[in-house]
């Protein structure tokens, strides 16, 4: 499975509803970022393998080209020696000129190889390379989206408890104006029943006087 795939999966269970579901575990949310440093860990082992490679390819291909040397100033000793009429020197000296073409055509095989090896891990890596800075800068994004998301709950909840203490006002303004009516209707009320007993006492007197 591709970098990025498992990570989808990832990022999806760890931000599901960022505006809703807030019942994910911590490992949960904290499975992107171990992915994204298993596969650093994997990206720096695969960097160390292509070191290694690139060694082994550069010690090939001097060796190869330390044989083909060899092989050249060989090519010309033969020649040398069959200039000079050395036969015998001249067919030594081939044998040698053989064994040096042999070495180094079986370098040359070798440092190809190793040289394949160095580009597949070279491509590999650049792969990994790409996928680790998407997979990085969508956790970025989905990162600031929960920010925003967290944001917007925090102004929410704000609102809910200033419309709450909005409402407790006006319910205490309430109750204060209903306190305020309630004693003056019960200012009102003994003010006529002072009245009430004023005009009573003013009939009784003037009956007693009347007798």
């Amino acid at each position: 499975m591709k970098l990025l795939d498992s990570l989808a999966l990832a990022v999806r269970t760890a931000a599901r509803d960022l505006f809703g579901e807030e019942d994910e575990s911590p490992n949960e949310a904290s499975r992107p970022a171990t992915l994204l440093k298993t596969d650093q860990a994997r990206l720096d082992a695969l960097n160390e393998q292509l070191a290694q490679a690139v060694a082994r390819e550069k010690r090939a291909e001097q060796a190869w080209q330390d044989a083909v040397a060899q092989a050249s100033v060989l090519d010309d000793e033969v020649n040398a020696a069959v200039r000079a009429g050395q036969d015998d020197m001249a067919r030594f000296k081939l044998a040698q000129l053989k064994q040096a073409k042999d070495a180094a055509q079986k370098f040359s095989i070798t440092w190809q190889g190793f040289a394949v090896t160095s580009e597949k891990l070279r491509i590999e890596i650049q792969d990994m390379q790409a996928q680790l800075a998407e997979a990085r800068r969508r956790m970025t994004q989905i990162g600031e989206r929960e920010n925003n998301a967290i944001a917007m709950e925090g102004l929410h909840r704000i609102r809910r408890e200033q419309r709450a203490e909005t409402t407790q006002v006006r319910a205490r303004a309430a109750l204060q104006t209903r306190d305020e009516q309630a004693a003056q209707r019960e200012d009102n009320i003994a003010a006529r029943e002072e009245l009430d007993q004023a005009r009573i006492v003013d009939l009784l007197k003037k009956r007693k006087e009347g007798q």
